[in-house]
């Protein structure tokens, strides 16, 4: 089922390569993420649990249907 479309090697170093970029990014991310959650002994105010709460809520309330199906575009 070929349909006729190439393949160069150059776009299989290339796709290695934004996979591997997009990888790292996602392990930087981890560790920033678990730094700034254990290194701080900051107590968290209830307006910060609040908006939280309320972030959540809106996010679902606009992607998410009464019957349980989420639509994401």
């Amino acid at each position: 089922m070929d349909a006729g479309i190439e393949n160069p090697s150059g776009n299989r170093i290339s796709g290695s390569l934004v996979v591997a970029v997009l990888v790292l990014l996602l392990v930087a991310a981890g560790v920033i993420g678990y730094l700034g959650w254990t290194i701080s002994n900051a107590d968290v105010p209830m307006s910060g649990y609040v908006a939280m709460a309320l972030g959540v809520f809106f996010f679902v309330g606009r992607w998410c249907r009464p019957d349980g199906t989420c639509v994401l575009q």
